[in-house]
């Protein structure tokens, strides 16, 4: 996936998946099935993420609400809840915009990472359909 958050995505996935096995009591055979499953599922939210990058005609005409959520469960999903920030160092005409992003991400908190992938996924795939009818 070539997205910013990417890296910090792929570079925990092996500490990640050891922990979910470590946690639910699970042997080292079993960690192997968990990053399995992990991996497959990474690989289709970076395929969402991918169809979503090439569909161009599918971002005309969304309402600001529906990019400001595609936003913010991306964000979560590769960043994890979002951090406070200081938005006066964000050019004055950008502002507004950078606040209504941020504060969209703010409203995702708690949210897992697996759990804001497959609702990315949901609605790449809900946008998908509704524009190909």
């Amino acid at each position: 996936m070539t997205h910013g958050g990417a890296s910090y995505q792929l570079g925990n996935w092996a500490a990640e998946n050891h922990l979910e096995a470590r946690l639910a009591g699970k042997s080292n055979a079993s960690f192997a099935l968990v990053a399995i499953e992990n991996s497959r599922f990474d690989r289709k939210f970076s395929d969402a993420v991918d169809q979503w990058n090439r569909e161009r005609r599918l971002h005309q005409n969304l309402q600001v609400g529906v990019n400001l959520e595609l936003y913010a469960l991306f964000q979560q999903a590769t960043q994890g809840d979002a951090k406070v920030k200081d938005f006066d160092r964000v050019p004055e005409h950008a502002r507004e915009w950078a606040l209504q992003k941020h504060e969209a991400w703010l409203a995702k908190q708690g949210l897992s990472l697996r759990e804001a992938k497959q609702a990315y996924m949901d609605l790449i795939a809900a946008l998908t359909n509704q524009q190909s009818l």
